[in-house]
């Protein structure tokens, strides 16, 4: 889902597309997005907000759910890793950005981090631990969501999903063919838009 409004409405739009902006066209690293979009190939989210003087803000969001599978060891095999969501953006004036992980929906373990305080060049890393069977499908969503405030903030953030700690020769596969299994250190948007040209 990716939904947009300013205070207090909002409106949002669900699709099953791999790639989306907010309009339902495709979308990847490099294209405008002046709400919100994903790449579910790359575990990719980017959504942005700009303060509304004539109201108290406005808030965009991206809600990514995708099915994944460890491949690469024989089936049945326990493992336990983890997800880490890590978050890039700037925050100017008066707003906040934050973003969760969920671990099989409804029900499973969470982790969120945010924050509201300006910065530049902010970055910041959800850390979920995981457990699944080699072979089994779990569910992962990835929730980025941001909010510039009254008069004038704006908010920019991306989100890239990876999973880390997996035994040798084991990898994360999804249905969309999500296949990038090793966290990487915190990278700004310039550089993601660099690496996917």
């Amino acid at each position: 889902m990716i939904f947009f409004g300013c205070y207090p409405d909002a409106v949002g739009y669900s699709y099953t597309e791999p790639t989306s902006d907010y309009n339902g066209e495709p979308w990847q690293i490099g294209d405008p997005c002046p709400i919100g979009c994903y790449d579910l190939h790359i575990g990719t989210i980017h959504t942005e907000a700009r303060g509304n003087t004539a109201g108290p803000g406005c808030l965009a969001g991206v809600h990514t759910e995708d099915s994944f599978t460890i491949i690469g060891i024989p089936a049945g095999t326990p493992v336990n890793f983890f997800a880490e969501f890590q978050v890039t953006g700037s925050l100017s004036g008066p707003g906040s950005v934050g973003a969760t992980v969920y671990d099989n929906l409804p029900g499973g373990p969470s982790a969120t981090n945010g924050t509201n305080t300006p910065d530049p060049s902010m970055h910041f890393t959800v850390h979920l631990p995981l457990s699944h069977l080699a072979g089994d499908a779990f569910r992962i969503r990835a929730d980025l969501n941001v909010g510039g405030d009254f008069p004038d903030g704006v908010a920019v953030a991306d989100g890239v999903l990876r999973f880390g700690g997996l035994p040798a020769g084991a990898i994360v596969h999804s249905c969309q063919n999500y296949d990038l299994p090793v966290p990487t250190l915190p990278a700004s948007w310039g550089a993601l838009k660099a690496a996917y040209r």
